[in-house]
C-alpha cells in the first residue's frame, strides 16, 4: 500500500516534542483527508494553528518525564541532530512525512519523517523501501540508540528487518539508551516518581 507525499514545515516550538512527536503544518492542508482512519486533529492555538501532532512509525522513545537526561537527549536528538532545528536560526524546519492513516484514538498521522524537500510532488504515492527506509528520522532515531522497536502488523516485514538492522547498530556501538537498558533485566518501580529515575526499558512496559 502506498504513502502520501505531505510537504510542509515542523513546528518544535509548539507543543511539547519528545523523542518519537514534534507537530508538523503541511502546506495543503486538504491532503490530510487523503489519510485513512479518523480526521486528523489541526491545532487552534496560537502556536499550534493549523499543525498536527505527529506519530512516528516503527519506533517508540522513552517518555517527556522518564529517566533524565536520556529523555531530553532523544527530543533534542530528533529535533537538533536529525530535523535540523534551531530557535534562533531554523525554528520551523522544512520537511516532508510519509502516512496513510491516523490512530483512530489520538487522531495523529502515523507517519515516516524527513528532514528537507523531495521531488516527489505533494500529494502523491509513494511505496517505501529499505533505502529510503534508512533516511527517515524513524530509522535514524533507532539506530542512533534513541527509540525502541515499536511494530505492528501494518509495518511491511521488509521494513521491520531494516528497524532491527538499524537498532542492532546502535546496541553494538553502545549509543543512547543501550548503555542503560534494563528491559530484559527488569527495575523496581514503587511509585509514579520512580519512573523519572528508573534505567531506561522498553516505553510498553
Amino acid at each position: 500500500m502506498p504513502f502520501v507525499v505531505i510537504k510542509g514545515t515542523f513546528h518544535p516550538k509548539a507543543g511539547q516534542p519528545d523523542g518519537d512527536s514534534v507537530r508538523f503544518k503541511a502546506n495543503n492542508l486538504a491532503l490530510w483527508k487523503k489519510l485513512e482512519g479518523a480526521p486528523v486533529e489541526l491545532g487552534t492555538g496560537v502556536l499550534t494553528k493549523d499543525t498536527v501532532q505527529l506519530r512516528l512509525e516503527g519506533m517508540d522513545a522513552i517518555e517527556k518525564g522518564a529517566t533524565k537526561p536520556l529523555a531530553v537527549e532523544a527530543r533534542d536528538n530528533l529535533l537538533q541532530n536529525i530535523l535540523s532545528f534551531d530557535p534562533d536560526t531554523n525554528p520551523e524546519p522544512l520537511g516532508h512525512i510519509l502516512a496513510r492513516m491516523t490512530d483512530d484514538k489520538t487522531k495523529r498521522p502515523i507517519c515516516f519523517v524527513f528532514a528537507g524537500n523531495t521531488s516527489k510532488a505533494d500529494g502523491s504515492a509513494v511505496f517505501i523501501d529499505r533505502p529510503l527506509l534508512r533516511k527517515s528520522a524513524n530509522y535514524k532515531q533507532v539506530r542512533d540508540g534513541y527509540a525502541y522497536p515499536l511494530y505492528y502488523n501494518t509495518l511491511f516485514a521488509s521494513l521491520r528487518a531494516e528497524f532491527n538492522a538499524g537498532l542492532r547498530l546502535a546496541q553494538n556501538a553502545g549509543r543512547g539508551y543501550w548503555p542503560k537498558d534494563k528491559t530484559l533485566k527488569g527495575v523496581i518501580v514503587n511509585n509514579h516518581a520512580d519512573l523519572e529515575t528508573i534505567s531506561p526499558i522498553w516505553p510498553k512496559l
